[in-house]
């Protein structure tokens, strides 16, 4: 019985001369691929450019940014008399701050606080 496993082993384990050749090619690639990536991963490249000017540079404007930031204060202001430098320095979406001068050029009064919703649409 054992001989007639290891027959049908030895049948079953044959491979012809083309099978042969292509697990040749196959195993090749494959080690070739995992030596690629083995060498690619341990290349260090040294980086020639400079970048220390750019970071200072990347580091004023964030400095300048948030000094801008903190000129905004909050302020009580009537919406029929509020100059448009002072409109300019509240945080509002440009349409919003040409809509309340257009409104107001029209000859339109604010008369109750939620009248300025008239203007935020």
């Amino acid at each position: 019985m054992s001989e007639s496993v290891r027959q049908w082993l030895r049948q079953y384990l044959k491979f012809s001369k083309k099978d042969r050749r292509g697990v040749l090619v196959l195993s090749t690639l494959i080690i070739l691929v995992i030596l690629a990536t083995v060498v690619v991963d341990n290349i260090h490249l040294k980086s020639e450019n400079d970048f220390s000017e750019f970071k200072k540079a990347i580091d004023e404007w964030e400095d300048k940014t948030e000094n801008k930031t903190n000129h905004y204060s909050l302020f009580n202001f009537n919406p029929n008399t509020i100059s448009e430098k002072k409109i300019d320095s509240l945080l509002l979406p440009r349409f919003v701050k040409k809509n309340l001068l257009n409104y107001r050029k029209a000859g339109g009064k604010f008369d109750d606080p939620k009248d300025l919703r008239k203007i935020m649409v």
